[in-house]
């Protein structure tokens, strides 16, 4: 059994698109707290080994739960603007691509994230029924942060 940080790295068959900070849009969401070690793959890199022609949201972050050792991966989408409807669409292109890469990898802990700046209509759209990713046939609903929100805030860290 491979760790989920371990997969995504092998995932990464052109290690360039494995990066330390998630900036895109304007938006930067500090990655200080999460457990160590913990893995960052852009999908926006040009080395990412996914179809960049399709939709796609722009991280997947994977760490281990340090209490639990539970493997747990997130699909990050920063906006400068959040659209409910694109963001849902990058989410849960976010999530396919995941299950294809880390399709050796039991048992993950999935959060599907967006960071940004959203009218109040836009917050109340996610949280929303519909706007909820699917993973591996499980629901998860959308957490929901500012830019310069650490990401540990959507996780329920401290």
């Amino acid at each position: 059994m491979v760790a989920v940080t371990e997969a995504l790295k092998q995932a990464a068959a052109d290690g360039r698109c494995l990066v330390t900070e998630c900036r895109e849009a304007g938006c930067k969401v500090p990655l200080t707290g999460l457990p160590n070690p913990h893995v960052v793959m852009s999908l926006e890199h040009s080395a990412a080994p996914i179809d960049s022609s399709k939709p796609h949201c722009d991280y997947l972050v994977a760490y281990q739960e340090t209490h639990s050792a539970a493997d747990c991966l997130v699909a990050l989408e920063l906006k400068g603007t959040v659209r409910t409807t694109k963001v849902v669409e990058q989410l849960q292109a976010g999530a396919a691509i995941a299950e294809r890469l880390l399709a050796q990898t039991p048992a993950i802990k999935f959060t599907p994230v967006v960071a940004g700046k959203a009218h109040p209509y836009e917050y109340t759209e996610l949280k929303r029924e519909r706007s909820f990713i699917r993973f591996r046939n499980a629901k998860e609903p959308i957490k929901i942060i500012g830019c310069g929100d650490p990401l540990t805030k959507a996780l329920g860290r401290r």
